[in-house]
């Protein structure tokens, strides 16, 4: 038990985190909608919509090379997925159940499954898709937990780079996949879409060179633990089981195609917990926010409903807010000007094309989910659209920070 004690002398969950989000950090995990081939480059379509939570580290730190975690399932296996920007990629073991965490660049997931009373699942995986597998269980020996395998657990790694040679990488990624017949011999049936959710864990572990006798690491959370205290899995994450996502509220933001980010800087809490945020900043020669939606679905319903969260700021409190308006593009195009400093909830209209405006609950003001109304002939079936921002050059200096990631399964069910 070894391993699970450092993990509990390491990480009690950040209550406080909780407690901004109004609850449980959550990951809704959607029903695959299409194929997913193994090969750990997740390419695949199914894995470019899917929902996707950033890791950070010990005090709610961004990352210096940042990671993401994924996750899907379909009625025979939870997929789950992770993305690593590692500049120099570093693995040794080759062994299955070795000690990966002590010498390799790691991804690591602990699962607290409901029916397996005391017991929680853990995973690692290194760069050369060497596995580990451990089920601990109360009063066995570490040997007796790390002797257990999960029937059928396949995985896949793909490298940007080349290994341990020094060299600047950009990064690897891996997929997992979890047959529910493995469940099966610990007595626990497969989840359905109306299970109670699991609960879920994700660690990163990307170790530096920084000199030939000094090698440093970087460790990176979802959840964000404490560096004190004693991990309980009732405060680990929630991972939902979703039959499908929305067809009528897709994700407004996937990938950024310009715009300044913060990543340096902490990472700010909004109502889903953690993000990275791009900004728009007017007080900047250069301002600039493009970025891309999810994948569209296809055939396209009409009209098409895009959510995203966006957080606006002003300098020094500057007086007459109401008269910073912004112009929303799709592509080159021009649709709609609106006046993000909202208070309150609000919408927009221009012609055929609807914007409309929560408040969410969060510690930073005037943080909200936005969502776009835009005509199915206007967009492309099955691919992603692009937005802009442009200050129409009213009002005061002004900042909108567009939160990464916006999981619009879980903004709708916070902004009903």
């Amino acid at each position: 038990m070894i391993r699970l004690y450092r993990l509990l002398a390491l990480a009690a969950w950040c209550a406080c985190l909780a407690a901004s989000a109004g609850a449980p950090q959550a990951l809704y995990c959607p029903r695959a909608d299409g194929p997913i081939t193994l090969d750990g480059k997740l390419d695949d379509a199914t894995w470019q919509s899917a929902p996707v939570r950033d890791l950070a580290r010990l005090g709610d730190q961004a990352p210096l090379q940042p990671v993401q975690l994924r996750a899907l399932w379909t009625a025979d296996g939870l997929y789950l997925a992770f993305a690593s920007c590692d500049q120099d990629v570093r693995t040794d073991q080759t062994t299955r159940d070795a000690r990966l965490w002590e010498t390799d660049d790691v991804v690591e997931l602990f699962l607290s499954i409901p029916g397996m009373t005391g017991s929680i699942v853990e995973l690692q995986l290194n760069p050369r898709n060497t596995q580990l597998d451990i089920l601990h269980r109360p009063g066995a020996s570490f040997a007796e937990c790390v002797a257990w395998n999960w029937p059928g657990f396949v995985t896949a790694v793909h490298v940007d780079g080349t290994l341990n040679d020094g060299q600047r990488d950009a990064g690897w990624s891996a997929e997992l996949y979890l047959p529910f017949a493995g469940l099966r011999d610990l007595g626990i049936a497969p989840p359905t879409a109306a299970a109670a959710p699991w609960r879920l864990f994700a660690c990163s572990m990307n170790r530096i060179a920084l000199s030939p006798e000094r090698l440093s690491r970087e460790k990176s959370f979802w959840p964000v633990p404490s560096a004190d205290g004693l991990a309980d899995d009732a405060e680990y994450a929630r991972l939902y089981w979703i039959d499908q996502r929305p067809t009528t509220l897709c994700e407004g933001f996937a990938r950024i195609v310009r715009g300044h980010s913060r990543r340096y800087d902490g990472l700010l809490r909004d109502h889903r917990g953690l993000s990275v945020p791009w900004e728009y900043d007017t007080t900047r020669a250069d301002a600039v926010l493009s970025w891309e939606t999810a994948r569209l679905p296809n055939p396209l319903p009409d009209p098409v409903t895009l959510a995203f969260v966006g957080q606006i700021a002003q300098e020094n409190g500057a007086a007459n807010p109401d008269r910073a308006h912004f112009d929303l593009l799709l592509g080159d195009r021009p649709v709609l000007r609106f006046v993000p400093f909202q208070t309150a909830d609000c919408a927009w209209q221009q012609d055929d094309v609807r914007l409309s405006f929560t408040l969410l609950p969060s510690p930073k003001p005037r943080s909200g989910l936005y969502r776009l109304q835009l005509p199915a002939r206007l967009l492309t079936p099955g691919r992603p659209a692009r937005l802009a921002l442009r200050w129409a050059g009213d009002g005061p200096p002004t900042i909108f920070s567009l939160k990464a990631y916006t999981d619009a399964a879980l903004c709708a069910d916070r902004a009903r």
